[in-house]
């Protein structure tokens, strides 16, 4: 890419979103890639058209972008995003814009508005969104009390203390580091 060009997500065609949909669909399949085809197959002779129609879909495709507002938006951030859109709008579906400013100590507004700005210059047009994750704690909380009245999640009393031990020992035996299951309902007894 030359100096000053600009690439912009509404000129990606509509060639490029089915290639990137049959690659992703050929690397699930564990595939190699296939020539899309997007209704017509040129075979030199213009009058003779495919016959294999679009796959038709009954649930509505929903793929979602969620950078962290830490900074700006780099090139692994743009592929991901131009991606989940191209796919969206290939299938009708729907693109989100999921901010995850969890990261309270190096998430700012103005890398949020940073990435709004950005996404708008690409044309990379939502359809849902901005969802900010720390707007969202309230439905978080009664979330998990419905999960600890449920019987479905449990509270862990692990000091950062006792995590650092913890994973420290099992550096120590070659072990994978992992939280122990010490304080799960099955397991308190033998404490």
């Amino acid at each position: 890419m030359f100096v000053g060009a600009r690439l912009r997500a509404k000129d990606v065609s509509r060639q490029l979103c089915s290639m990137i949909y049959q690659t992703c669909h050929a690397f699930a399949r564990k595939r190699a890639p296939v020539v899309p085809d997007i209704g017509k197959i040129d075979t030199g002779n213009s009058h003779v058209k495919s016959n294999l129609k679009p796959k038709r879909n009954l649930t509505v495709i929903r793929t979602r972008f969620a950078p962290s507002p830490t900074g700006t938006l780099h090139l692994g951030n743009i592929r991901t995003a131009l991606f989940a859109w191209a796919y969206a709008r290939h299938h009708k579906g729907q693109f989100i814009l999921r901010i995850e400013d969890t990261d309270l100590e190096r998430s700012s507004d103005s890398s949020a508005e940073g990435i709004l700005r950005d996404m708008k210059w690409l044309g990379l047009d939502i359809d849902e969104g901005p969802f900010f994750q720390m707007q969202r704690m309230d439905r978080y909380r009664e979330v998990v009390a419905q999960m600890l009245a449920d019987g479905r999640a449990y509270h862990c009393y692990m000091s950062v203390e006792e995590l650092d031990a913890l994973r420290e020992t099992q550096k120590a035996n070659n072990e994978k580091p992992r939280y122990d299951g010490r304080w799960r309902p099955e397991n308190i007894a033998k404490l």
